[in-house]
């Protein structure tokens, strides 16, 4: 960036270098990503984006042949919360009542427990799933059909579930990073006090619109 825009470059879904121009960017990167990208911000900016940590989290997604936990139990979405740390929570789907097939949540797991599930391959995750799963219904094994699995540190373009702010770096780099460093506008989860969640994507893209507005107009 200069004094006069923004020049962002980037390869296409095609593979194929191309240049953007504009007055500012508004970039909405997960830290854990614009950290290890070339961009040019003051060094107080780029220091303020590597303070921020972002959650181990791993989910499996395990698909059923039949709804037997409606069918044999009644049951129509919901949590089971186990104890075992490797798992978390299985949930079962809150749609499509009655239907033929349906997609639980295996497991839904945190720190050190992520990254160690995630070594696993999918066969390795599916099977932890489903031997936990058939604890909670004798149905579970029989009833599978297919799994996908995400562990979200180990995707390239996320690193991390969201982020995770400490004391520190709320009041040391949090306020940095909510205004712009020259023509460029940070926006996201990790920029509010929802992290995780859209909400917190959405009222801070909100916050800094209207900051990037009210600069534009008073110009």
């Amino acid at each position: 960036q200069d004094d006069k825009g923004v020049t962002v470059n980037y390869v296409d879904a095609d593979g194929k270098a191309a240049t953007l121009k504009a007055d500012y960017c508004m970039c909405c990167i997960p830290l854990s990503v614009l950290r290890q990208m070339d961009v040019g911000v003051s060094p107080k900016f780029k220091e303020a984006i590597g303070a921020v940590s972002y959650a181990l989290v791993g989910k499996i997604g395990l698909q059923m042949k039949r709804r037997f936990w409606e069918e044999d139990h009644q049951i129509y979405g919901g949590h089971v919360y186990t104890d075992d740390p490797n798992i978390g929570t299985i949930s079962l789907p809150s749609t499509n009542w009655q239907g033929k097939k349906g997609v639980l949540l295996g497991y839904y797991q945190f720190g050190g427990n992520a990254a160690k599930v995630s070594a696993l391959d999918v066969a390795g995750r599916t099977a932890l799933a489903l031997e936990a799963g058939q604890k909670v219904f004798p149905q579970y094994k029989d009833s599978f059909e297919t799994s996908f699995a995400a562990s979200w540190h180990r995707i390239e373009h996320n690193l991390g579930g969201w982020a995770q702010w400490d004391e520190t770096s709320r009041r040391d780099a949090y306020p940095i990073l909510c205004e712009p460093d020259g023509r460029i506008y940070l926006a996201g989860e990790h920029l509010s006090y929802l992290t995780g969640w859209q909400a917190g994507g959405i009222e801070s893209a909100w916050q800094q619109i209207a900051k990037l507005d009210k600069r534009v107009h008073a110009a």
